[in-house]
């Protein structure tokens, strides 16, 4: 794999703009810093309250009402560094997705569902989106 190639990132600033909205309302309501943290990432948002870290996250938003399909994939590399940092700083790691209708949680400890390998082979003109992915039921997740 090119360097230019391995360093293929998907997501635009459309992507990044909804996630800060998402971001900044679940600091409203968990009342924490969501912080972003830096591009390439294997984990990307941290919460902290009083400069303390209080939980790694992972957050996606969908342009789907939640049900519209009965699954969503969730990568199995975000879900295991998820896990390890959790384990490594004692705090939950959870995954969060903002449907167009409700906003929703897990905890990547909790993600489960059938194995397969997926992703979408023409983004962007690339191949390397495809990855080993779990097709997690929409309702194991938690309605914030």
């Amino acid at each position: 794999m090119s360097d230019r190639a391995a360093s293929v990132v998907f997501e635009t600033d459309e992507d990044r703009a909804r996630q800060q909205v998402v971001a900044d309302r679940l600091s409203r309501l968990w009342g924490c810093d969501i912080i972003k943290r830096k591009r390439l990432s294997q984990v990307d948002w941290s919460a902290t309250r009083d400069g303390k870290l209080v939980a790694v996250m992972e957050l996606k938003c969908r342009k789907n009402k939640r049900y519209w399909y009965p699954t969503l994939y969730v990568s199995q590399a975000k879900r295991q560094a998820l896990i390890e940092e959790s384990n490594t700083f004692h705090v939950p790691g959870i995954f969060v997705v903002q449907f167009t209708d409700e906003l929703c949680w897990i905890k990547a400890s909790d993600i489960t569902g059938n194995k397969t390998i997926a992703g979408r082979p023409r983004r962007q003109g690339s191949t390397h989106d495809i990855e080993p992915m779990i097709e997690l039921p929409v309702g194991l997740l938690r309605k914030i």
